[in-house]
């Protein structure tokens, strides 16, 4: 299971994780997995009371429009919203082929839209990020999972 308690500080909004470039079409299905089967991971989504147990949507979204909302220098390679209930997470995927890596960047679409109360998208995104990591390394993908400082 991922390193969680790193994790879980208030001032934490958006996440990495990180796998091996060659392992980029594993980390996109890993996503969509953990959008689709959030009971299926080892936990369940949970923010206060609320728990979730339906798969969330998930829509690609405009690398341009993401990497304006994000503030990003270069355009994803790829990038989703994932939306479970009335909270949005953007999932931008980029590859650094000089480090060999492919990445996912999990953020809560408020962060940038200001749509929602950001802890709880935040928490949304935690958790998309932490199942993903958690399907990739029981897959045998070698995943890292990280706070990140790029959005």
């Amino acid at each position: 299971m991922a390193n969680e308690p790193a994790l879980s500080s208030p001032e934490i909004s958006t996440f990495e994780v990180t796998v091996p470039a060659a392992s980029l079409s594993e980390l996109i299905l890993a996503v969509h997995d953990a959008a689709a089967h959030p009971t299926n991971t080892q936990r369940k989504w949970k923010y206060g009371n609320v728990i979730g147990i339906s798969g969330a949507k998930v829509r690609e979204l405009n690398r341009t429009i993401a990497q304006r909302r994000h503030n990003r220098l270069r355009r994803p390679v790829a990038a989703v919203e994932v939306t479970q209930r009335r909270l949005t997470a953007d999932v931008l995927f980029d590859v650094d082929l000089a480090a060999a890596t492919a990445s996912a960047h999990f953020s809560g679409a408020g962060e940038a839209s200001q749509r929602h109360d950001s802890r709880e998208e935040a928490a949304w995104a935690s958790f998309l990020a932490v199942s993903t990591t958690d399907i990739l390394l029981q897959a045998g993908v070698q995943a890292i999972l990280c706070p990140d400082a790029s959005m």
